[in-house]
């Protein structure tokens, strides 16, 4: 039977959104008890454009925050998301499958639970990689369906990747992300 559970998104995708990622470790931390304390089943809580913006623009060590989060955040699965074929520090560009891994090993290493693999082209054999990777290093590793209204995105189209995920045998969940607020 299907569960739905609610991911907190106002530290990674909010700030992303609404902040330009301009939120500081100092936003953060102060907030992060009640959050724990608020029911969520997951607080998303990373990406890679996150690592660059603190690192670049406010020379801030981005895993020190991890680990501040962490004991900020002792009771709710802290979630992060990862491509399949770039990590931090590499943008937009193509990173080498072992650097992607490392990257997935050391955030759970930081205390991250869970990782959400997202890939809008659905390079299916990368995500798997990273979701192994990602397993082997004790987290939960969640392929993402991000959602798109068009001819090719169909009902069969989405059920057929929730089936090929499954196949796996290595990811805990599913997550659907509807960037574009469009689900009906």
């Amino acid at each position: 039977m299907a569960e739905i559970k609610f991911v907190d998104q106002s530290i990674r995708d909010g700030q992303q959104s609404l902040w330009g990622l301009r939120m500081r470790m100092g936003h953060m931390l102060p907030v992060a008890p009640d959050m724990d304390r608020a029911g969520y089943d997951v607080i998303d809580i990373t990406g890679s454009a996150m690592f660059e913006v603190m690192t670049r623009q406010f020379k801030e060590n981005p895993w020190e925050m991890l680990d501040a989060m962490r004991a900020a955040v002792p009771n709710t699965e802290l979630r992060a998301g990862t491509r399949p074929n770039a990590s931090a520090g590499s943008g937009f560009t193509l990173a080498p499958a072992a650097v992607v891994d490392l990257f997935a090993t050391t955030l759970v290493k930081h205390g991250i639970d869970s990782l959400w693999i997202y890939d809008c082209l659905y390079n299916v054999d990368q995500m798997e990689r990273v979701a192994r990777a990602i397993s082997a290093a004790g987290a939960k590793a969640v392929p993402s369906l991000m959602y798109s209204l068009s001819e090719f995105h169909t009902d069969e189209f989405f059920a057929d990747k929730v089936r090929q995920f499954a196949a796996w045998g290595c990811a805990s969940s599913v997550y659907l992300e509807d960037a574009s607020g469009v689900l009906t």
